[in-house]
Parts: C-alpha cells; sequence; structure tokens
C-alpha cells in the first residue's frame, strides 16, 4: 500500500457510511439509460452479458444464466494478496461463487503513465484457483465520495486536480467533478484497466462485471462550491436533461422539485429545482453521471 494513501484509507474507512441519496441516484440511472439504451438492444455475445427480456434484466456468463452468489472483501484486503487468499478461501467454504474485488487506481498507477497489474494478476489467479468469479470495484477518482485512492501524483497537485470546496470555502479530500484532469486521468487508466482483463480473461472470464468509481456523491454538503463547479451551476440546465423531466423519466421525488420551482422548461439549476439542498443534489448527480459516463465510455 502507498504509504501517502495510508493515513487517507484509515482515516474513511473508520467514518460512518454515507447516507444514500435517492435524487443521485435516479439522475445516474436515467442518464446511464441514454447510453445503454442501444446496447441493451444487440445480439446477446459470448462474453458476459446483461439480457433484456420483457420483464427481466438476467446476467448470462458462458452463454448461460448465472446467479451470482456473492460477497464484498473489505476495502483493502485486495492490496495484499497473502490477505486476499485468506479471504478468498473463507468466501470458497461459505459457498459463495462471486466476490466484489476492489481495484485501485493508486496501487495499478503509482507514476503517472506507468501501469502496473501485478496485484490484479495475482488476485485474478488465487479466484481462479477457488473457483470464484469476479466483479471489479474501480477505487478511481472516488470511494464513498472521498478521493483517498487516487494516486498520490494527484493528491499532490491541487492546482491541476481540482477540489471539492464546502459553501465555507474549505477545500476537501474529494476531487471536484468539474475536473476535466482527473476525468481523462482516470478514464486513461481504467481503460488500461480494461484492455488488460481483456488481454489475461478473455478465455477464461474469471471477472463478470465492473463497477465505475464507488459510492459517488458530495458530502458533508450537496454540492461542490469550487470556481468551476459554481460556473457550472449558474449555467443552464442542460436540454437533455430538462426533456427527461418534462417526460416524467426520473421519478417523482425529482419531478415534484421540478413540479415546486414552476415547471420552468429553461434556467439555471436553482431557476429549474430550486435553491434547497434537495435541488442541489440534482446538479451534484448531474455533475457525477456525467464524469463517470465518460470513465465508462
Amino acid at each position: 500500500m502507498n504509504s501517502d494513501a495510508t493515513a487517507g484509507r484509515t482515516l474513511h474507512e473508520r467514518s460512518p457510511a454515507m447516507k444514500p441519496v435517492r435524487a443521485i441516484i435516479a439522475v445516474i440511472v436515467a442518464f446511464c439509460q441514454i447510453g445503454c439504451s442501444q446496447e441493451s438492444k444487440m445480439e446477446p455475445s459470448s462474453i458476459p452479458h446483461l439480457l433484456r427480456t420483457d420483464n427481466a434484466t438476467q446476467l448470462y456468463v458462458d452463454n448461460k444464466p448465472f446467479l451470482a452468489l456473492g460477497g464484498e472483501l473489505g476495502n483493502s484486503n485486495a492490496s495484499d494478496l497473502d490477505v486476499l487468499e485468506i479471504a478468498l478461501a473463507r468466501c470458497q467454504r461459505m459457498g459463495l461463487n462471486t466476490v466484489m474485488l476492489p481495484v485501485y487506481w493508486d496501487l495499478i498507477e503509482p507514476e503517472e503513465g506507468k501501469l502496473d497489474f501485478s496485484l490484479v494478476k495475482g488476485a485474478i489467479d488465487r479466484a481462479r484457483h477457488h473457483g470464484i468469479r469476479l466483479v471489479y470495484l474501480w477505487f478511481g477518482t472516488w470511494k464513498n465520495s472521498m478521493s483517498c485512492y487516487v494516486p498520490g501524483w494527484v493528491k499532490r497537485d491541487t492546482a491541476r486536480f481540482e477540489r471539492v470546496k464546502q459553501s465555507s470555502g474549505e477545500t476537501m479530500e474529494i476531487v471536484s467533478p468539474e475536473s476535466r484532469a482527473a476525468n481523462e486521468a482516470d478514464a486513461r487508466a481504467f481503460a488500461a484497466l480494461m484492455r488488460w482483463t481483456k488481454d489475461y480473461d478473455a478465455k477464461e472470464q474469471t471477472v463478470i462485471m465492473v463497477q465505475v468509481e464507488n459510492e459517488i456523491g458530495m458530502i458533508p454538503e450537496p454540492r461542490d462550491h469550487s470556481e468551476k463547479s459554481e460556473l457550472a451551476y449558474k449555467s443552464d440546465v442542460p436540454s437533455v436533461l430538462l426533456s427527461l423531466v418534462e417526460r416524467g423519466q426520473l421519478g417523482p421525488e425529482i419531478g415534484a422539485l421540478w413540479e415546486k420551482a414552476g415547471r420552468k422548461t429553461a434556467g439555471t439549476w436553482s431557476d429549474v429545482f430550486g435553491s434547497l439542498p434537495r435541488g442541489e443534489e440534482v446538479f451534484s448527480a448531474w455533475q457525477f453521471a456525467n464524469y463517470v459516463e465518460k470513465v465508462a465510455a
């Protein structure tokens, strides 16, 4: 484990779990459906995939329906292969067939542009030995909102990789979702991970799913107040999001915010969703959804 990451990880792993924000989930799901709607109509392939029918979506692995009997490792268990071996052996004894495996950006790219997948390879090899499939949890820009798993070179350069600010002006240990440099760096690392996984695991298909980022969202305030985010918040709400709201596709909570603010079909974020925290959360959800969409793409 990188020494400059240890303190941040230990502190955050002892902190209370972040309270779920349904508004954020609703917007992210709706946004992702825009990009995935065509994919769901594709013919099934030999790689693990989701097959949508009239009333259900089923995971297929090896071209057969797959029921994941899953377990989740501790946040840092996968950073040491000896510790991971003990955990996987226990999962096998419990009868599990799938484990969610953290993959740490800071450990695969300790220096910018120099990628090392030996830890991931070791995890895949051990999972195969125990007959367990894996689901990557990409601990990239965020994990439980915080940015404690970004590489040291991202942590040190707060000018290039802007941080979130509270309304008081206090800087947080959270990379701003408006940081284009962080978004591009994260996307490069994630794409390299996926290319390497395809090369190493295409035949065995030990890795069956991937979570892009982990438990994203803003704490303790509903939105980022850094300079770029302030500019974005005071800009007009994108028309694609407004069209989803008008058609009632983002769920009753966001629809209620829009109704309460006067059903406006144009305007800034506070105009359209109100200036209270629940309305600000919609703005944050859109920011994070755009960021993650670029990484996933």
